[in-house]
């Protein structure tokens, strides 16, 4: 469910004639050299805001703290949670 949900916000956004990257990896130094990369399927928004698009029951702080976790890898400041899983829209805004 997760596919449809990314697929429906990447067509709105360039619907809207806005910018985005489907990020698939992201890729995990240490002192200048490459440890992993790390699957995250998110969306960096005009390389500012980091969006993910996800159907859970509740948004935990296990979901916060991962999601800032990437935030903070990308060295983005700002992102947004969008929860689809009830009948009405979810969003949740995170800062680091």
């Amino acid at each position: 469910m997760h596919h449809f949900i990314r697929q429906a916000v990447q067509i709105e956004l360039r619907l809207c004639g806005i910018g985005y990257e489907f990020k698939r990896r992201i890729p995990i130094y240490f002192r200048g050299r490459l440890i992993e990369s790390r699957e995250c399927r998110l969306l960096t928004i005009e390389d500012k805001v980091l969006l993910t698009a996800i159907a859970v029951r509740e948004i935990t702080d296990l979901y916060r703290n991962r999601f800032k976790r990437y935030l903070r890898l990308l060295d983005l400041n700002i992102g947004l949670m969008a929860n689809f899983h009830s009948t009405s829209l979810e969003i949740e805004t995170l800062r680091v």
